[in-house]
């Protein structure tokens, strides 16, 4: 197939860009040939929806010169350019939605009527949870359009996210294998190795309220508190200073935690690998409110990837991507207690096995994934 990508860039940075990288490369691999369009900033489309007629305009240029299968939309925003196109292009779309821009255009002036008039023409669309299906069906339902709400329920195909393996070995393979093997282990024979008996707590996602930065701090206090083990919270991730920074701030000095939490900010791939792999723990409780909420949540799979157990919510498609038990806990983020004993789980009873948590990763190979989209390229 010849597949053109609507997406906001290849960085891998953020979350849209990840899923469309990801996406591309799968594809490739799998003989189809992929081309990409990278528009103005997503967001942009929300306050000045005009922009939608001249990406169109590029669009059908584009596929004048190219001939062209499928054209997939990857960030929701850039969708209303469907607007403009003509029928031939409008029956090959697909737009994915991720999570909290599904339903937030619904909520603004300026882009309510053109993203209703887009989903009524959208031919299919991919989910990458049950959640943000269902999330999308009852904004619809909410802003009382019944039936477009069915019509999208009917075309909504929900496939979750993957991503590409890194190797693997457990830390029993990597006790027997010989020393070849072992160098390209991911995951080393003892963990805490960046200081001795220091248990390594990760947060992965921007230092703002929806990533439950602060929920993570508590809960950790309230562990250093109850159980007196040694660890160190190091958070990755864009960092703003504002009001938020500074009281979380304020909470580590208050609990004493200076020296128990790092904002490292954020960082390269391979940076990000190499503290994955050095990683005991993920834990990001992000919070859940009616307008934001976790699409699927990468993190949580990227983790087990690498053999780390995680931690998060029991709701959104967070849940969607924890296997309760299995692969991490799903926690209500707003019950530090159990938080804690969680931690305290996987920290110090090691109820979570690297070798499953490794399993579930591999349930969402980014082949995995393809081949499924593939099938909705199909119908």
């Amino acid at each position: 197939m010849n597949i053109l990508l609507i997406a906001n860039g290849l960085s891998g940075k953020d979350g849209w860009s990840r899923y469309s990288v990801n996406l591309r490369d799968a594809l490739v691999a799998r003989s189809h040939r992929v081309e990409v369009l990278t528009p103005p900033a997503p967001l942009s489309f929300l306050s000045r929806p005009w922009r939608s007629f001249f990406l169109a305009q590029k669009i059908r240029r584009f596929v004048q010169e190219n001939p062209t299968d499928v054209l997939h939309f990857t960030v929701e925003p850039y969708a209303t350019a469907i607007l403009f196109l003509p029928k031939e292009i409008v029956k090959k779309t697909i737009l994915t939605i991720h999570g909290n821009y599904g339903i937030r255009p619904f909520r603004l002036w300026r882009s309510n009527l053109m993203t209703k008039m887009a989903y009524r023409r959208i031919p299919k669309f991919i989910t990458v949870s049950r959640y943000t299906k269902d999330a999308v069906i009852k904004e619809l339902r909410r802003i009382n359009k019944p039936s477009l709400a069915k019509r999208f329920e009917e075309r909504a195909t929900v496939i979750h996210n993957g991503i590409p393996l890194p190797p693997f070995s457990s830390s029993e393979e990597s006790a027997s294998a010989d020393d070849e093997s072992r160098s390209f282990s991911t995951r080393p024979a003892a963990r805490g190795s960046l200081e001795e008996n220091v248990k390594q707590i990760l947060h992965v996602g921007g230092i703002k309220p929806a990533k439950g930065v602060g929920e993570a701090i508590e809960a950790c206090a309230l562990y250093k508190e109850k159980y007196g083990k040694r660890f160190h919270l190091t958070i990755i991730g864009t960092v703003w200073r504002d009001h938020y920074l500074k009281g979380l701030e304020l909470e580590i000095k208050q609990k004493h935690l200076e020296d128990y939490v790092t904002f490292r900010g954020p960082v390269s791939e391979e940076e990000l690998a190499s503290a994955y792999r050095n990683a005991d723990l993920l834990l990001v409780p992000s919070v859940t409110t009616q307008a934001t909420f976790e699409g699927f949540g990468l993190v949580y799979i990227e983790a087990n990837a690498y053999g780390v157990p995680v931690i998060g919510p029991h709701v959104s498609g967070s849940a969607e991507a924890i296997k309760d038990g299995v692969s991490g806990y799903q926690i209500d983020v707003f019950h530090p207690e159990m938080i804690a004993m969680r931690i305290h789980w996987i920290l110090d009873e090691e109820r979570i096995k690297p070798e499953e948590c490794r399993k579930w990763a591999e349930e969402h190979s980014i082949e995995t994934v393809a081949a499924q989209v593939e099938k909705v390229y199909s119908s």
